[in-house]
Order: C-alpha cells, then sequence, then structure tokens
C-alpha cells in the first residue's frame, strides 16, 4: 500500500519540532481553543433533539450539500470480475445532474437481500482500486454485505486525467470554493447519492445500510451518516478527532467545512449520528496531530452524552487499535463486528468469520473504462467548475440591478472582514531610509508597516504590497516611486514575511504556500484576503491621517492585488489601485498550473457574489490591470480581455456606477 502525496510527499513535518515560537501560530491556536471551548460548554448543556435539526441545516449550508432523490441514478456496469465468494462489478451512476461517479459493487454470493455498505476511501494511491479498499471491501462482502465503493470527488478515474494520482486538496480542491461550493459538500452529496443506489438493488435489505472509511474516508463516512438517516450504523477509522485540531495541519480541504468552528465541534456532528449506532476507531500509532487518539477521546466524551439523552448509549463506541494510519486486519474484524450487531443483529461477542486473502487486482482490470475511453460526463473537477463558473457569469450577466450597499454587506460575510480603527501608532526605527512604525488598533492587533517619506509631501504616497512580502517587491517598482519624489507605505501582510508563521510553512512542505493558514482562517470563519483587504484599509486609513494632501495610491502585486481590489469598496483613501500580475476572473481555466497563485485567494462564494468584476464596480477609485491573466496564471488575448471587459462594464450597469477601468 502506498499512502498519498497528502499524507507523506506533499505535506511537510506535522511534528512541528524546531519551531520555538512562532505568534502568528499561537494566535491561530488561541482562537481554535477559545471557539472550541463554547462549542464543549453548549454540547453539555443542551437538549439534543431540540437542536440537532438546527445543527444538521446549518451543516448542510455551510458545505453546499444538495440532495438529489428524484434524480435518475442511470446506472451503467462495465464489466463483472468473479472472485471467490463474490463478484465485482465496475459501473457509472449519475451523482449530480449530468455528472457520474465512477465506481467498484462488491456482491457477496448467496440469497440476499444483504445489508449494504458504502466504503469511503481515504488518500490512497489508486483511490477505489487501491490494494487496501480492495482489501477492505472483498473482506466486507466476504462477510454478506454488498459494498459500494465509488471514486471520490477529483479521484481515481475522476482526476484530471482518468487513474493519473493527483493531490484534489488543495488549490485544485479549493477552487470549488470560489463557485460556491465545497469539496466536503460535493463528496457529502455524492455518498448520500451513493446510499440512493444501494436503495434501488434489488439484492439489498434498504433498511440495513452502513458506512465506513478511513482517513479522509472515514470523514465522509461520519459526514454521510451526520446527514443521511438511512445509515443505520458507522465506523469512522483514523479520522475522528476534533475541530480545534484540524487549525495549524496540513489537512485536505476535503476535511474543510468553511465557518465550522464558529458553530460546532466535531462532537455535535458525531452527536448527529444519535440514535443510530456509531464506533469509532483511531490507531494507536498514528503520526496526524487531528486524528491523535486523545483528539478522538475529547470528542467521544462529549457526544456520549447525546447518545445517552436519548437512551442508547450502548450505540456509542470507541476503540484505540494498535497499528499506524491505516485500515488494518484488527481494525477490519472491529468494523465487522459493530456491522453484524446493528445491522444483522448478531451478538457483540461473535467473532467475524475466517474469509480468504484479499484476491488483488490491478486497478487497470477494475477500471469502469479502458484508457482513454472515459465518458465527458465523468467530470473532473477542472470541468465542473469551468462549466459551472461561466453558468454563473452568465446568471451574473442577465441580472438588471443590485444594491451596491447590500453587496458590499455580503462581501464583508464571505470574506470574514473586520474593519478596524487605529488607536495609535509608534515609530520604531529607521534603516535604509525606512522608517518602521508599528500600528496598533482599538482591539489590540498590531500591524507593522515601514515608511519611505515622500520629497515633496504634496507628490504623493503610494502604499505598496506583495502577496510573497514586502521583500519580493521588485526594486524597479520602488524606484520609479522615489524618482518620481512620492513616498512609499509597504507592509508584510498577515502570513507573509515577517508576518509569517515558520510553523505554517513547515506544515506545507511542498502544498500550495498558505496551505495551512488559508484552511485554519475558513475554519474560523475568515479568509486571508479579509485578513489583508482590512490591513489594507488600516495602512491607508493611517497614511491619509497622516498626509491629508496627497494622492494615495495603492498599488498590489499577484495574490496582494486581489488583497487591494477586496479593500477597495471599503476605503475612499487610494486615488488609485493599480494591481500588477493579478486575475481578472476567478473563473477556472485549466488545472494546469493551478498553483500559480497560494492558497490565500480563495473565497467562498465570490463568483455568484459577482466575481472580480463586481469588486471593480464597487471601488471607490480608478482601476488599472497590469499584465492580467487567468486564476492559473496565463496571460489573457484580445479575445479574452475583450469578454471580460463585457463583463465588468456589465457589472457597473448593474450597479448603476462608473469605474475606469483599464487592462494594460
Amino acid at each position: 500500500m502506498k499512502n498519498s502525496p497528502s499524507a507523506d510527499s506533499l505535506a511537510g513535518d506535522r511534528s512541528h519540532s524546531g519551531i520555538i515560537d512562532d505568534p502568528l501560530a499561537r494566535q491561530l491556536h488561541m482562537r481554535a481553543a477559545e471557539a472550541a471551548g463554547r462549542h464543549w460548554h453548549t454540547l453539555q448543556a443542551i437538549a439534543w433533539e431540540e437542536t440537532a435539526a438546527q445543527l444538521r441545516e446549518h451543516i448542510v449550508a455551510q458545505a453546499g450539500v444538495a440532495f438529489y432523490p428524484q434524480l435518475p441514478l442511470l446506472l451503467k456496469e462495465t464489466k463483472r470480475i468473479p472472485l471467490q465468494g463474490l463478484t465485482v462489478a465496475a459501473i457509472r451512476y449519475q451523482t449530480l445532474p449530468d455528472v457520474f461517479a465512477t465506481a467498484s459493487l462488491y456482491i457477496p454470493s448467496g440469497e440476499g437481500p444483504h445489508p449494504g455498505i458504502v466504503l469511503t476511501h481515504g488518500h490512497w494511491e489508486g483511490a477505489r482500486n487501491s490494494e487496501l479498499f480492495q482489501e477492505v471491501a472483498q473482506y466486507i462482502a466476504r462477510h454478506g454485505y454488498v459494498c459500494l465503493v465509488p471514486d471520490a470527488w477529483g479521484a481515481g478515474e475522476r482526476s484530471t486525467v482518468a487513474g493519473v494520482e493527483e493531490y484534489h486538496g488543495s488549490n485544485l480542491g479549493a477552487s470549488l470554493l470560489n463557485i460556491g461550493k465545497t469539496l466536503l459538500g460535493m463528496q457529502v452529496t455524492e455518498n448520500i447519492r451513493a446510499v440512493d443506489l444501494l436503495c434501488t438493488l434489488p439484492y439489498v435489505d434498504h433498511a440495513r445500510i452502513g458506512a465506513t472509511g478511513a482517513s479522509g474516508g472515514g470523514n465522509q463516512a461520519m459526514w454521510l451518516a451526520a446527514l443521511d438517516t438511512r445509515v443505520k450504523a458507522v465506523v469512522p477509522v483514523v479520522s475522528v478527532g476534533t475541530f480545534q485540531s484540524y487549525i495549524m495541519n496540513s489537512n485536505c480541504v476535503c476535511e474543510l467545512l468553511p465557518g465550522g468552528l464558529t458553530f460546532t465541534e466535531e462532537a455535535g456532528v458525531l452527536g448527529l449520528i444519535a440514535p443510530r449506532a456509531l464506533r469509532i476507531i483511531n490507531a494507536a500509532d498514528e503520526a496526524n496531530p487531528s486524528f491523535m487518539p486523545a483528539e478522538m477521546q475529547r470528542s467521544y466524551r462529549y457526544a456520549q452524552p447525546i447518545f445517552e439523552q436519548l437512551d442508547v448509549g450502548n450505540h456509542i463506541d470507541h476503540q484505540v487499535i494498535a497499528g499506524v494510519h491505516g485500515y488494518n486486519a484488527a481494525m477490519q474484524a472491529s468494523m465487522i463486528a459493530w456491522f453484524n450487531r446493528h445491522l444483522k443483529q448478531r451478538p457483540a461477542n461473535e467473532p467475524p468469520l475466517t474469509v480468504p486473502n484479499a484476491d488483488i487486482r490491478s486497478a487497470g482490470e477494475l477500471a469502469t473504462y479502458r484508457p482513454g475511453a472515459r465518458e465527458a460526463a465523468v467530470q473532473t473537477t477542472a470541468t465542473f467548475c469551468t462549466g459551472e463558473g461561466h453558468r454563473v457569469r452568465e446568471a451574473l450577466m442577465q441580472a438588471l440591478s443590485i444594491e451596491p450597499e447590500e453587496k458590499k454587506r455580503r462581501l464583508r460575510q464571505l470574506l470574514g472582514l473586520q474593519e478596524e480603527q487605529l488607536r495609535q501608532a509608534d515609530p520604531q526605527a529607521v534603516t535604509d531610509d525606512w522608517q518602521a512604525v508599528q500600528l496598533t488598533t482599538v482591539s489590540g492587533n498590531v500591524l507593522p508597516i515601514w515608511l519611505k517619506q515622500p520629497a515633496d509631501p504634496a507628490a504623493g504616497m503610494t502604499v505598496l504590497v506583495h502577496g510573497q512580502g514586502r521583500d519580493r517587491l521588485p526594486a524597479s517598482a520602488v524606484s520609479d516611486i522615489v524618482a518620481e519624489g512620492k513616498g512609499i507605505l509597504t507592509l508584510d501582510l498577515w502570513g507573509t514575511g515577517s508576518q509569517g508563521s515558520a510553523t505554517a510553512t513547515q506544515i506545507d512542505g511542498r502544498l500550495s504556500p498558505h496551505h495551512t493558514l488559508s484552511r485554519s482562517m475558513l475554519w474560523l470563519g475568515h479568509t486571508m484576503m479579509g485578513q489583508w483587504a482590512g490591513e489594507l484599509c488600516l495602512a491607508m486609513q493611517w497614511v491619509q491621517s497622516e498626509y491629508p494632501k496627497a494622492a494615495i495610491q495603492l498599488t498590489g502585486f499577484r495574490e496582494a492585488g486581489l488583497a487591494a481590489l477586496y479593500a477597495a469598496p471599503f476605503t475612499l483613501a487610494p486615488k488609485k489601485i493599480t494591481v500588477m500580475d493579478t486575475p481578472v476572473s476567478y473563473l477556472f481555466d485549466t488545472a494546469e498550473g493551478i498553483d500559480h497563485y497560494n492558497m490565500s485567494v480563495h473565497v467562498p462564494g465570490i463568483l455568484p457574489w459577482g466575481d472580480i468584476g463586481m469588486l471593480a464596480a464597487l471601488a471607490n477609485g480608478p482601476i488599472t490591470f497590469r499584465n492580467p491573466c487567468t486564476l492559473s496564471g496565463r496571460p489573457l488575448d484580445a479575445t479574452a480581455l475583450r469578454a471580460h471587459w463585457g463583463f465588468f462594464k456589465t457589472m457597473q450597469r448593474n450597479a448603476n456606477r462608473q469605474v475606469d477601468v483599464r487592462f494594460e
């Protein structure tokens, strides 16, 4: 068995050894602890039956889970492979309108109807056809269960190139956020459809459905059982921990519920499974801090009273089993014992059957499609985001008018923007003609800035920022401004340069920069773009107060150019905004180059809100895009620029605003 890129080769050292002091990491951990503490207290104090429905609705809304009970499944079987005691069918079926999933259906020999199990794989190479999940699926089927193993969204035969391994959990999976979806929500939606499928099969007992999975797949099983009451028993393996422990860890975007820590903890999700049966299994030698037995036991302690409130205290159980992160034989035996007890009403102490060793086949032999023959309807993250993005843009183009203030209010919500007022500014050291100044807000937050005085106060001031830190600013940009006699204010945006986090960089490993910080902020109900926009508003507030007669310009490079556009509707300070090497739209164009920009760029729901064209329409000054490009960093030709120009003008018309926007 080979672990996923996210588990080993891409992410860095999760032990965080050698990181002695990291104020940013400490701040995020403290915020997570405060949020979790509120939820632990709430879970103890509530009458669960009065709260479960509301919590379920909130999760569905935040994750973007959809239900399609009337949508035809259009099941198609492409091959059958007989094995000892069972048959494996390679299938595809419709999960969302015009979206099909590939899967394997393990059908036991003998008369049915049999209980059915949805088995959700984690981040193992080969997805549903990895050696490990073939082994688990065969084990389940040989115990008399029909086992459905779908390829998770973006994995296996559903990756950008069918069967070619890719990591869906960083910028690629996060691209779903921009169209108002989540990778977690897409997976839950599809796993609910997996239950729909099992419930149509004549050889499956529709009243006896279970779910299990390991790692990211264990998370999927947990969320499925929490939101679909047809699942009567569930066994998440090496996956249950706490939401608090996800902060400053390298978990996949498929394990991200935006804003999750603002309204619940993982114990609340476990509680939604009650009164049905839940067994939690974790590994004694776990390496991922989020799935450590101690973290699981914290959630278990708060979920158990919920089951007891409903008089089903014996329907929740937890075990720590010797071994590393995986789904070993002892874990499989424990899982089958739980399903036998709750889906077959067998004695709790009845040992599992002795079954043959797994008959492992090649991924190609088990695949639904021959190489190069995948149907277009088996959409990838890239094709889905592209199609959905253009559908959303077309709807925006058809809108008649919008209320600018309401748009701004909604934008604050999407960003998690907290606009702060300046309390004081304290001069620090002067180095190489740069005056360091520490800005302190009313709430106590500190923002360090650096100032180069103008030759003539009337010449103007430029706020100059780069998405990778002030040290990455082109020397020519600084010298050109100085040559014009203007002053410069620059800063390291949160998470960059002197405001960076060595811990986060170490955890990111070879993942896209800001993977750890961006995910952490989203769990807490914020975004990096919102954080950066707030800092730019604060910096411009100060420079305007210090140089009231100076014309202020704002220039942002790369990701900081986007932050400048997000700040533009909320500040009157800049007379002109220039963004360099910045995308003109959140439209997805290609998976190739998806990591051109780092993870800071994603804002949940920004495309349905109005995209960058609406940001420009609400700006309080002219905007110039220099070297405009796509979200994957590709230059735009004249035809594409004209199309974007038309969209920008339509957004201005809808907002009843006129803003000078130029593409250079």
